[in-house]
């Protein structure tokens, strides 16, 4: 299972689609376990002190997140480039009024038709008013309309779409299929995902979910799988903070300890042969740079490299270097030589997140890759009494 963008496409053009049993257990193990990079590489890296700096003052937190591509909850959803079988444009706009949900499929994913069938029912059932845009790859005329001639003979109600040049895919962050994404009257991102329709997320199904959406009833913003920590980090959960203290990528003195009694921290190991942890770090800057900021909560990051005797260790810490300036971290970055942090917070794959509270305790502990990462990590601190 990859994150990155070639292996979305792969998936979504239907090369990598597995038998239904197979395609069932994948999902099931999403649901369970978010997408994570094992293996010990290297990590994150701060841009220059000025390039730091620089990127902070450039971008407000809304421009950050359109410009990495983090689609948020509650936001407006993403804008989508979209055909039907008739050529004609489909907008978030020509929506406009709609509950729908935007369902990525493939005519050889059984379980993909099976999901849209119960969804359908259940709408019908319980009237609600929810239409279904099933959207795969625009492979021209002729494929297209296969495909929409598959989509109707299997008794489907759902309107076929065709995704032009894998633009939508991308811009909801679609790595597998089937992958729902539930979008609100006023055209904002409720949900999205990969997962079992009829399953319960946290406190309810996305069914339930869309339902109540369609009838204008509110739904709990922190229906979110990650709220619980991973039950591999609960030897370190509810236990002080490991104390380390190591060079960050601008030479200064890097510590948890430096940010005991004053503020949260939340403290993220990736690596930079990690496609998973390139697409967290965007989202954990993102909430630093808004929710973050209200809830007091600052950011660390610690990359596991070799030992500084390894003739390989400088290009890690290059490679580290040109991801921070790509993705405009600003966080401090602490350079963890040969895994010595890594080893005292028991990292078991990366990305993992840790959230410490002022008073030096591990609150919670994540590993993978979340799609709402940030939300994830409001909605943990919110409930345990917000910035207190």
């Amino acid at each position: 299972m990859t994150s990155d963008g070639d292996g979305a496409e792969a998936m979504y053009s239907g090369r990598s689609i597995a038998s239904a049993p197979a395609v069932l257990v994948l999902l099931l193990a999403m649901c369970m376990f978010p997408l994570s990079c094992s293996g010990k590489e290297a990590k994150q890296a701060d841009t220059k002190k000025a390039g730091t700096k620089a990127a902070e003052t450039a971008l407000s937190a809304d421009s950050y997140a359109a410009a990495h591509n983090v689609i948020k909850l509650g936001a407006p959803a993403p804008a989508v480039a979209l055909r039907d079988a008739q050529g004609e444009s489909v907008t978030i706009a020509a929506m406009k009024d709609k509950t729908f949900i935007i369902a990525f499929w493939h005519p050889t994913c059984k379980p993909c038709m099976d999901m849209m069938k119960e969804l359908e029912k259940a709408f019908a059932a319980d009237k609600a008013a929810v239409t279904i845009l099933a959207v795969t790859a625009d492979e021209g005329e002729k494929k297209n309309t296969e495909k929409a001639k598959t989509l109707a003979s299997s008794g489907l109600k759902a309107r076929a779409v065709f995704d032009l040049n894998n633009g939508t895919a991308r811009a909801y962050e679609m790595t597998t299929v089937p992958y729902f994404a539930l979008v609100d009257k006023k055209g904002d991102l409720r949900y999205a995902g990969s997962f079992i329709v009829s399953q319960t997320i946290r406190t309810m199904s996305f069914i339930e979910m869309a339902t109540r959406v369609a009838k204008g009833e509110e739904v709990p913003r922190c229906e979110l799988p990650g709220m619980i920590s991973a039950p591999e980090y609960a030897s370190v959960v509810g236990k002080p903070a490991p104390a380390f203290k190591l060079k960050g990528l601008d030479g200064l003195d890097q510590s948890p300890v430096f940010y005991k009694g004053f503020t949260r921290l939340l403290v993220t190991f990736w690596s930079p042969g990690c496609p998973h942890c390139k697409m967290q770090l965007p989202r954990v800057e993102s909430f630093l740079r808004s929710d973050g900021r209200r809830l007091g909560v600052q950011g660390m990051t610690v990359v596991g490299i070799p030992e500084k005797s390894n003739p390989e260790t400088p290009q890690y810490v290059s490679l580290i270097d040109q991801i921070a300036a790509q993705l405009q971290l600003t966080q401090p970055i602490a350079l963890d030589y040969g895994g010595e942090a890594n080893t005292l917070y028991k990292v078991r794959g990366v990305p993992s997140m840790y959230l410490i509270g002022r008073d030096g305790v591990i609150e919670h502990a994540w590993r993978g890759e979340f799609l709402f990462a940030a939300e994830t990590a409001e909605c943990a601190i919110s409930e345990m009494g917000g910035g207190k």
